[in-house]
């Protein structure tokens, strides 16, 4: 009423069915996607936070709640192994190098099988060292590893909960901490909540933020990636202002920091220019500008790059890209790529499933045996 349309221009401003408007102001749907939230708050101009009454809770898949319990289990303390020695830190750390390896690759049913046993070894070193710091530490990345499958999985609320955790005890490593940070707030992120997200890391960025000239490599990274997702939340907020600020700060890090790499303190992900240039891409996709998403794209290159999942990441935003455009057997052409590349991985992202639902609702023919094996692929019902 205030921007002066009817029900059916706002549909068409927003890219949404007259008959989603309708439910939502007729109290039928009181849990939208969050990209119908942001979708309307695009065309209404103002923050997505200011349409949004909470979280998007974005449930799990039944089965990966079955499948995940032991981990859940551990860590909550409830779960309990007899390892076959002492644990140390050592193993702790041997354990989650080995986590990290099976991460990187996307083998998710063997990270949680690996997973209750490594929680409760790091259960036992905090207990028989008296919870000294190093101790701590070690269990903080065990935690941290959790809480990032349990929100690759959308176990949401899990997952902020054990990475609450690994903050907590990651007080005094000033690494682990920042680490542990960025990832809580990463779950905030992708669970829709917007503002909680934005707060932790515009916090964490401040608390961070290194002397460039003097600061080391990794340091420069953790204060990079706090701007990467003060940036990516401000995009999803509708703040364009502050999405292309805290942009510019990560581009500064990431050119002060050199050719993306890993941090030492952060095993599965990675920063630096890529890495930034990427979000960038994400960025544009968010705000409604797919042919810039597709011109950055343009400049990009998978090739030794060191996390394969963020290169994958890029690549579903360059499909969302396409599908904006029309552009749909370019779409299937990237999904299918990426289901190739990790498919276990990709079952498990919902932005795909938006973009294949998408090209199915402006297919006039049956559906093409290579949408329909992607559909699969997704977990989106035929």
């Amino acid at each position: 009423m205030r921007r002066g349309l009817t029900q059916k221009e706002l549909a068409e401003r927003a890219g949404v069915s007259v008959r989603t408007v309708r439910k939502l102001e007729q109290g039928e749907s009181d849990t939208p996607a969050h990209d119908t939230v942001h979708r309307l708050a695009r065309a209404l101009r103002v923050r997505t936070a200011t349409l949004s009454a909470g979280p998007d809770a974005a449930p799990p898949d039944d089965g990966d709640v079955a499948d995940w319990e032991a981990v859940r289990r551990a860590a909550e303390g409830t779960h309990k192994s007899s390892p076959d020695r002492e644990p140390d830190a050592a193993g702790v750390d041997a354990g989650c190098a080995e986590a990290v390896r099976l991460v990187l690759a996307s083998r998710f049913a063997g990270v949680r099988a690996l997973l209750p046993a490594l929680l409760c070894d790091a259960d036992a070193l905090v207990a028989a060292s008296g919870g000294d710091g190093p101790a701590r530490a070690a269990r903080s990345r065990a935690r941290q590893l959790t809480g990032f499958m349990l929100g690759q999985t959308w176990q949401l609320a899990g997952a902020a909960e054990v990475l609450a955790l690994a903050l907590d005890d990651a007080a005094g490593d000033p690494a682990t901490e920042r680490a542990a940070a960025a990832w809580l707030a990463w779950a905030r992120l992708r669970g829709g909540d917007l503002d909680g997200c934005a707060s932790l890391a515009s916090d964490w960025a401040d608390r961070s933020e290194p002397r460039l000239t003097r600061a080391s490599r990794d340091e420069i990274a953790a204060w990079g990636r706090f701007q990467v997702l003060v940036a990516t939340v401000a995009a999803r907020d509708n703040r364009a202002g502050e999405a292309s600020s805290a942009l510019r700060w990560a581009r500064a890090a990431a050119v002060a920091g050199g050719p993306d790499f890993i941090p030492a303190a952060n095993r599965w992900d990675v920063f630096g220019p890529r890495t930034v240039e990427m979000a960038a891409g994400e960025i544009a996709v968010v705000q409604g500008d797919p042919g810039k998403a597709l011109a950055i794209a343009g400049h990009l290159d998978g090739r030794g790059f060191p996390v394969p999942r963020n290169w994958l990441r890029s690549r579903l935003d360059v499909a969302a890209a396409h599908a904006a455009r029309r552009e749909d057997a370019e779409a299937i052409a990237v999904l299918a790529g990426v289901r190739d590349a990790a498919p276990e991985w990709l079952g498990h992202q919902r932005g795909p499933r938006n973009t294949v639902a998408a090209v199915l609702g402006r297919s006039k023919r049956a559906i093409a045996p290579e949408v329909r094996v992607l559909a699969d692929a997704v977990r989106l019902p035929l």
